[in-house]
C-alpha cells in the first residue's frame, strides 16, 4: 500500500462520522480553539492571575513552596488543554507537508512530557526522537529509564541510554531484563517486540533489527487497545526508533537497517527528513489566544531528567521567567 494511499485513509477515517469527540479531534483550527479557551474559562482562570504585559501567566496562590504549586498547575494545564497534534497531522496529510507532520510530532511530545510527568520511559523519548529531537537522552544519565513501573519500559530504556551513552553496563542491565521479560507470558507481544528491536541493534543485528521494526509497525494496533481507527495507521514510535537507530549506528551499519515496509511507517516522512538534514521539530501551532498563551510557555520548557524532583518543573519555570513574574515577594496580584 501507498504510504500516500494510506495518508489519504487517515484523513477520510477522522473526517468520519464515527468520530464523535470533536473537542479532541476538531475539524478546523477555530472549533479547537474555541473548544479549548472555553475550557481555560471554565476550569482554569479562577485559578490563574490575568496577564498584565508579562509573557507567561502569574498563578494564585503560589503558597508556601512556589515550586510546587508551579509544577502542580503545569502539569494540570496540560490535562485539561487538549492537544491539537491529530488536527495538526489531518492538516499536514491535506497538504502533503511533511515538514508540518515533524513539527506537530515535537509539539505533541513537548505537551506529553509534562502531561505523563510521572511516567519518565522510552515512550517519552521516542515521540521526541520522531521529531529529530533527542533532548530528553541529553538530559538523562544511564539509570534515566530504568525507574519505570514495569519491566516492558525498563529493559528497553536501559539498552538505549546504554546505546546512547556508550554505556556498557546499561547495556547489560537491559539485557538481564529482557531476558526476564521475553519469559514472561502476561506480556504482549508488542512489548517484547520492542525490546528484540533495541536487542538486536545491541547486536549490530541489522536483519533482525529490520524485521522486528516492521514487526512493531504491523502489530502497531496492539501498542494500545484504545487508539482510534485513524491513530493505528501512523506508527509514531517507529520512527522514533528509527531516528535513533541513526544516531547510535555507524552510517554503514544504518544503511543496512530496512524501512520497515508496512504502510504504518510513512516512508515518505522518514525520506524527508534524511533529506532535510532530519531536522529536529519546532513548535506547529503557536498559540494567539490571550488566555492560551501559556501554553507556549510549557512547550518550549526544557526537558528534566527523570531524577530531577517533582519541583523542578515549577523552578524550570522561575529560572527562565524569572521570581517578579510569578511574584514571590509577596505573592499579591498587582
Amino acid at each position: 500500500m501507498s504510504k500516500e494511499i494510506n495518508a489519504q485513509k487517515y484523513i477520510k477515517e477522522y473526517e468520519s462520522d464515527k468520530v464523535v469527540a470533536r473537542h479532541v479531534f476538531p475539524l478546523t483550527l477555530e472549533d479547537y480553539m474555541k473548544d479549548q479557551t472555553e475550557c481555560y474559562i471554565k476550569y482554569l482562570s479562577p485559578k490563574d492571575m490575568p496577564y498584565d504585559g508579562y509573557r507567561e501567566l502569574r498563578i494564585k496562590p503560589l503558597g508556601e513552596n512556589p515550586a510546587e504549586t508551579i509544577s502542580k498547575r503545569i502539569r494540570y494545564w496540560t490535562w485539561q488543554i487538549q492537544t491539537p497534534y491529530y488536527y495538526l497531522l489531518y492538516q499536514a496529510f491535506q497538504e502533503g507537508d511533511w515538514r508540518a507532520v515533524n513539527d506537530a510530532q515535537y509539539q505533541y511530545a513537548k505537551q506529553q512530557l509534562w502531561h505523563d510527568y510521572n511516567y519518565y520511559d522510552i515512550r517519552n523519548a521516542w515521540l521526541l526522537m520522531a521529531a529529530n529531537d533527542f533532548s530528553l537522552l541529553d538530559c538523562n544519565d544511564a539509570y534515566g529509564f530504568s525507574e519505570a513501573f514495569h519491566r516492558v519500559w525498563t529493559a528497553p530504556g536501559n539498552m538505549m541510554m546504554g546505546l546512547y551513552l556508550h554505556d556498557d553496563a546499561a547495556i547489560k542491565r537491559g539485557m538481564a531484563e529482557v531476558e526476564k521479560l521475553l519469559g514472561q507470558k502476561t506480556v504482549g507481544k508488542w512489548y517484547k517486540e520492542l525490546s528484540r528491536f533495541m536487542l538486536a541493534l545491541v547486536n549490530r543485528d541489522m536483519t533482525e533489527a529490520s524485521r522486528s521494526l516492521n514487526t512493531l509497525c504491523e502489530n502497531y494496533r496492539y501498542y494500545d487497545q484504545e487508539l482510534l481507527s485513524f491513530e493505528k495507521l501512523f506508527c509514531t514510535p517507529a520512527h522514533g526508533l528509527y531516528n535513533f537507530a541513526r544516531r547510535v549506528l555507524t552510517g554503514t551499519e544504518f544503511s543496512r537497517l530496512e524501512m520497515p515496509s508496512s504502510p504504518t511507517f510513512f516512508r515518505e516522512f522518514a525520506l524527508w527528513q534524511r533529506d532535510n538534514n532530519y531536522p529536529a521539530g519546532k513548535q506547529a501551532l503557536v498559540y494567539p489566544d490571550h488566555s492560551l498563551r501559556f501554553m507556549n510557555e510549557i512547550i518550549n520548557l526544557p526537558p528534566l531528567p527523570s531524577n530531577a524532583p517533582f519541583e523542578a518543573l515549577g523552578q524550570n519555570w522561575i529560572k527562565i521567567y524569572g521570581q517578579g513574574i510569578v511574584n514571590l515577594g509577596t505573592n499579591k496580584e498587582r
